[in-house]
């Protein structure tokens, strides 16, 4: 398992700080956690194969983690990418994510890779999703709006990485 952290800056990105999304991945299997400016920059800047990534994980829909999401999916497909890819978040985010893309008229994209969303479960501690390599929960946290922290856990190391963005103790 390798963990990138492409962002670790706070809602007004800078050169020197992007918005937080990290990448997880394996040997063939990677996640996309957020997706704030210019995920795919990133990608080439830390040497990262975009047609790796099958899942794509939004936290809560505040712009600062999902207002990347669109061109990073609109920047596969001009990259000609052929492969599934699933976006997951919480019910209520899934929904603006959904009716965003379709602002854009994606499903008019000719040729565009198939692409589905899946909402993550309501309840702590539930797998979310899982591939060959990695499994991952979800847990609802504290925020102003309903954001979810996750869990990924190897399915081929003794390794498991937690991430919780925007929240509060609880």
């Amino acid at each position: 398992m390798r963990l990138v952290v492409l962002g670790s800056g706070f809602a007004v990105a800078s050169e020197e700080a992007r918005n937080t999304q990290l990448a997880v991945l394996g040997s063939e299997h990677g996640i996309l956690f957020d997706c704030g400016i210019s995920p795919l920059d990133r990608f080439r800047r830390f040497r990262i194969d975009p047609e790796l990534i099958g899942d794509v994980v939004i936290t809560h829909f505040h712009p600062d983690h999902a207002a990347g999401l669109s061109s990073f999916l609109m920047g596969l497909w001009l990259q000609g990418r052929k492969r599934p890819l699933t976006v997951h978040a919480s019910p209520p985010c899934l929904d603006r994510v959904e009716k965003l893309m379709e602002l854009f008229e994606w499903r008019r994209w000719s040729g565009f890779y198939p692409l589905r969303f899946e909402a993550l479960p309501k309840a702590p501690g539930q797998i979310g999703f899982e591939n060959p390599e990695f499994v991952v929960r979800s847990a609802p946290v504290r925020h102003w709006i309903p954001a979810q922290a996750l869990r990924i856990e190897s399915r081929t190391e003794r390794a498991v990485v937690v991430y919780s963005s925007d929240t509060g103790p609880f």
